[in-house]
């Protein structure tokens, strides 16, 4: 059995993980707690800019807080995130070569599997881990999905930074009211983004967001894998895959295709979102949980 059947197989047999509730959904309780001292012990990079979130907004539609008590969503994303960053400081504390295990994409085989809203959840959780930065950068340049859902207007982006001569990788990068937590927006629409993920520029911008701090992690929202080439491309330069998939509505065949565009990834992962199921794996919150390394090699 190949690695792609394999990694089709694991999703049809496991419970599945209903991290992706619906934005409409009643909103999760408060989340995570942080001592006060806590922006002492990493110093920011500095940025270009700075913008405010409007929190109450985002958690009436269905997205997690960044501070407070415990919710569903948050327990469902420690689950997510935990294995992601266990590869990043193993990589990183073994100096393996390859890709950066910090930068992380999230992508989907057809659109409106929830990928966004993935990253966006993933990125406020990864904040609250007390020795971790995340920069959460859009890579889909044509929906630009992330700042359309954070409700911010940036004036510059990651496109920005792939058409410039010469720039400084952080100089698009926005801060936020959400400790540890930037953004790099997608930018303005541009034509060939295929060819642009393809640069060696483009390398030159992960790597360097990647080595300009060790203890950031990076999660790019990529576009879906068989709507556009260019996640396909983009997903040549991750240390990591996470790719979502919508329970009981896309077909075995479409995860199957888009499987096959990730093959040379060093590290993928599934994450089955929107389901119901409550499986033993649950644990008694109504969750399942299908989420697991593609056993590459």
């Amino acid at each position: 059995m190949s690695t792609i059947e394999k990694a089709a197989a694991r999703l049809g047999k496991t419970s599945p993980l209903a991290t992706g509730t619906e934005a409409s959904q009643a909103p999760p309780s408060v989340e995570f707690s942080r001592p006060a001292d806590d922006a002492e012990r990493l110093p920011p990079v500095a940025p270009s800019g700075h913008v405010d979130l409007d929190i109450a907004d985002l958690v009436d539609r269905g997205f997690m807080a960044p501070v407070g008590g415990r919710s569903q969503l948050g327990q469902d994303l420690r689950r997510i995130k935990r294995p992601l960053l266990l590869h990043a400081q193993k990589r990183q504390a073994l100096a393996v070569e390859g890709r950066p295990g910090n930068v992380v994409m999230v992508t989907s085989a057809v659109p409106g599997e929830g990928k966004t809203f993935i990253s966006i959840n993933l990125a406020i959780s990864l904040a609250a881990e007390l020795d971790r930065r995340v920069l959460l950068v859009d890579a889909d340049l044509a929906k630009g999905d992330v700042a359309r859902q954070l409700n911010i207007d940036p004036p510059r982006g990651l496109s920005d930074l792939l058409r410039q001569q010469s720039f400084v990788r952080e100089d698009a990068v926005l801060t936020t009211n959400i400790e540890r937590l930037s953004i790099l927006p997608s930018g303005s629409f541009v034509e060939h983004i295929d060819e642009l993920y393809a640069s060696d520029l483009m390398q030159d911008i992960i790597d360097g967001l990647a080595a300009e701090d060790p203890d950031r992690m990076i999660v790019f929202d990529a576009p879906p894998l068989l709507a556009t080439t260019e996640a396909a491309v983009l997903a040549r330069l991750m240390g990591q895959v996470l790719m979502v998939v919508e329970a009981n509505n896309t077909p075995q065949s479409a995860v199957t295709e888009a499987l096959r565009h990730l093959d040379d990834v060093e590290s993928l992962n599934l994450l089955l979102n929107k389901s119901t199921t409550r499986p033993l794996t649950s644990y008694g919150y109504g969750y399942g949980y299908s989420y697991g390394d593609g056993e590459r090699g």
